[in-house]
């Protein structure tokens, strides 16, 4: 089932840069105007392309809709978004996300460490006597301490409130 609200947005695959022909949503905003700022086309530029949800979180697709001026869009990809992914940087890697720069991997701050998930195959690496890992064997699980990058929390509430197509 095709739904759709008036307008002419489309949904694009950008890995293989074309327009899917039956997306699920497609919205439109035959106003032009910036979901933030609400500014208006005749105000301030809309020369990029927005992703609802970020690319860095395995988002492959895109709604090129001209709702997000330039700047919003810089300030929200710029800023916002790296706290985002430093709050989610564990997820992703555990999960083998791919983003968009491809799968993302883990290297301990100290360096004695990585983690990596490719060919569906979870790879932790370290050297001898570094205490990163831990091992349950009586409950068969692994507990691994990543190191994680400063992040506003305050930043990546917004960024997951700004993740809605209407």
């Amino acid at each position: 089932m095709q739904r759709s609200k008036t307008g002419g947005f489309e949904v694009v695959d950008i890995l293989k840069e074309k327009v899917v022909s039956k997306p699920l949503f497609k919205i439109t905003d035959s106003q032009k105007r910036c979901r933030y700022c609400g500014k208006t086309v005749s105000e301030v530029s809309f020369n990029k392309k927005e992703h609802i949800f970020p690319e860095s979180i395995g988002n492959k697709l895109f709604i090129s809709k001209g709702c997000e001026c330039y700047d919003c869009n810089k300030l929200f990809g710029e800023n916002y978004e790296n706290d985002l992914n430093a709050f989610l940087f564990p997820c992703i890697v555990l999960n083998g996300i791919i983003g968009k720069k491809g799968r993302k991997k883990y290297k301990s701050f100290d360096t004695t460490s990585t983690v990596d998930f490719s060919n569906d195959i979870l790879t932790i690496k370290k050297q001898i006597g570094k205490a990163k890992i831990r091992f349950d064997e009586a409950n068969k699980q692994i507990f691994y301490d990543f190191d994680i990058q400063p992040y506003s929390l305050a930043k990546v509430y917004k960024i997951l409130l700004t993740m809605h197509c209407a």
